[in-house]
């Protein structure tokens, strides 16, 4: 992980699932947020991460002190489900590629972009 100063760089298509190190896939996020997104979310695509927490009751999300940590840095503590989603829709999309609603709720993009492009090409693991 390219570390800054303040913050660190997020690959919205991560490095282990063959995301590139292209502008296009590079997000510039606070540290203590880019740690928290990988503690609660892995290395989850962002509509993953919507469609995971569509499919889970919250109290099972945060079913760990380090979790519900990680909740409260990435959409406060009284966030309700539909709030995180929307935190995610705004600050951790794939602006370039599609929106919340161009994605079905088992996370897969339902319009042709640079994310299927490149697991057509092989490149892209899930």
């Amino acid at each position: 992980m390219a570390q800054k100063k303040h913050g660190s760089t997020h690959h919205l298509i991560p490095k282990s699932r063959g995301g590139p190190k292209e502008s296009w896939n590079l997000m510039d996020k606070i540290i203590k947020e880019h740690r928290a997104w990988h503690l609660f979310f892995y290395n989850l695509l962002p509509c993953e991460a919507i469609a995971k927490i569509l499919g889970t009751h919250k109290k099972n999300l945060i079913s760990t002190n380090k979790r519900i940590k990680a909740w409260q840095v990435l959409f406060g503590s009284d966030a309700s489900s539909r709030e995180a989603i929307e935190v995610i829709k705004n600050t951790w999309t794939l602006r370039w590629c599609f929106t919340f609603e161009q994605c079905s709720n088992n996370g897969v993009c339902k319009k042709q972009c640079p994310v299927l492009e490149l697991y057509e090409k092989g490149g892209l693991k899930w």
